[in-house]
């Protein structure tokens, strides 16, 4: 993890399949140095109205170049129904990091 530097965040975004099973979905760009990131590239998903979907969204810090997702340092995540998403106009959630637990 970034000591001396700021993060180079990347979001991972996964949605849980039928057999209750964590698929990726897409990924953002990685944001150089930036603890508030803007990320521009979309991640699109098909949203079904009449069924729950959860998504799971973990942020990761991207240090090296061409650095896999496995190696990067894991920053935290948050898990939701697409739902809560799209019934609101702004949401704004704090990850969740084991780390950090109480």
């Amino acid at each position: 993890m970034d000591v001396l530097s700021k993060s180079d965040p990347q979001i991972v975004l996964y949605m849980k399949n039928h057999e209750d099973v964590w698929k990726e979905t897409g990924r953002t760009e990685k944001v150089s140095n930036d603890l508030n990131p803007v990320f521009m590239q979309p991640i699109q998903i098909v949203y079904k109205f009449e069924e729950r979907q959860d998504i799971r969204i973990r942020v990761f810090d991207l240090d090296d170049p061409g650095q896999s997702i496995g190696m990067a340092d894991f920053l935290g995540e948050l898990e939701l129904p697409v739902g809560q998403i799209v019934a609101v106009r702004s949401l704004t959630k704090a990850l969740d990091h084991p780390r950090f637990q109480d």
